[in-house]
């Protein structure tokens, strides 16, 4: 068989092609925004009713009908702790429609630090709209933000959430809240297909 330069040239172009339909997809891969299963929750304070806790969790265990409460007091707030660090696009919030909520004012929050203050450098948004009964998502007004910690704040009411979806990709370390040796702690991040992080700073600490 004769092989002509006509005919390498176009090998070499579909191979091209092939490469760079490879090199698009794998930024479409590394880019996708995951739901971020949430694991760590509080709030300020819990309702009681009868033999029903309002607790933190409810906002993030999938069912929408059961909904968090707190106590009805003012500064208000609801925290997920991711566990690790990650990169935050996207936070949803959905809430029954029901007529003593108000979330217009409420502040999102996203850091790294578990201490519950809102500074300029750690607010998210402020919702200044909001539609019960619907899916409400809401981006930081700078772009996707770095943080451990999501923590929504109502300063003059109580809060309420019935499903909380926190949209990311998990950056740097991931923390295992469980007490083991230093041999158990690396065997297990092995296991998990990571590494047991050596911290040298404060700053990584933090």
């Amino acid at each position: 068989m004769l092989v002509t330069n006509e005919n390498r040239l176009q090998e070499g172009e579909t191979v091209r092609m092939m490469w760079s339909l490879l090199f698009m997809s794998l930024i479409i891969v590394s880019n996708t925004q995951n739901l971020i299963k949430v694991e760590k929750t509080s709030q300020s304070s819990t309702f009681t009713y009868g033999s029903v806790t309002y607790s933190s969790e409810r906002a993030v265990v999938g069912n929408w009908a059961q909904c968090t409460d707190t106590n009805a007091r003012n500064n208000s707030w609801w925290s997920a702790d991711l566990l690790g660090l990650y990169e935050i696009y996207n936070i949803m919030i959905y809430i029954i429609n029901q007529s003593n909520i108000k979330m217009e004012g409420a502040q999102i929050v996203i850091g790294n630090s578990s201490e519950k203050t809102i500074s300029t450098s750690n607010l998210c948004k402020t919702i200044t709209n909001f539609t019960l009964n619907k899916n409400n998502t809401f981006q930081c007004d700078g772009g996707s933000m770095w943080g451990r910690y999501v923590t929504i704040y109502l300063q003059t009411r109580i809060l309420i959430l019935c499903e909380v979806q926190i949209y990311g990709i998990r950056k740097g370390l991931m923390l295992i809240p469980e007490n083991r040796t230093w041999l158990d702690s690396l065997i297990y991040c092995r296991d998990h297909n990571m590494d047991l992080a050596y911290i040298h700073d404060n700053e990584t600490q933090a």
